[in-house]
């Protein structure tokens, strides 16, 4: 009890710039000065990272990856159903390209030099869209303008 009595004393942030009109203010100030922040990892520093990583750090970026790719693919289900075209089409060898994600991202900044600066979630996309294009299909003109 003696501790949470400790606590109890003190007035939280919230009460100290209620009180302080001008510290609100000031408060306001400081958090609209401050520029972005990004927090998503670039693909350097992914690749970087999961070279120098250990068999368990290897395991967690390769989920990170699979998980980024499984939301891309429930992203192409929903615009399926909704009729739309989706972001990427796999084909037959798509599902076996699929289960090394690293792999298909180390190929893939090897030969397009510009994905290592994007963020490593954007380049997984770039890389799906390019490697498995959809195909639109044709469809025969309506008669009716």
């Amino acid at each position: 009890m003696k501790s949470a009595a400790r606590w109890v004393r003190f007035p939280s942030l919230t009460a100290i710039l209620c009180h302080y009109a001008g510290m609100r203010y000031l408060s306001l100030g400081l958090l609209l000065w401050c520029g972005p922040v990004f927090a998503e990892t670039t693909t350097r520093t992914f690749l970087d990272e999961h070279a120098g990583a250990s068999d368990d750090g290897k395991r967690y970026l390769l989920s990170f990856l699979q998980g980024v790719i499984a939301g891309y693919t429930w992203t192409n289900v929903s615009l399926k159903r909704e009729g739309l075209t989706p972001l990427y089409c796999l084909n037959s060898n798509g599902a076996r390209d699929l289960e090394k994600p690293v792999r298909m991202l180390k190929r893939a900044s090897t030969a397009d030099i510009t994905l290592l600066d994007r963020p490593v979630g954007m380049a997984v996309l770039m890389l799906l869209k390019k490697r498995f294009p959809c195909r639109v299909l044709k469809t025969k003109k309506s008669p009716l303008p």
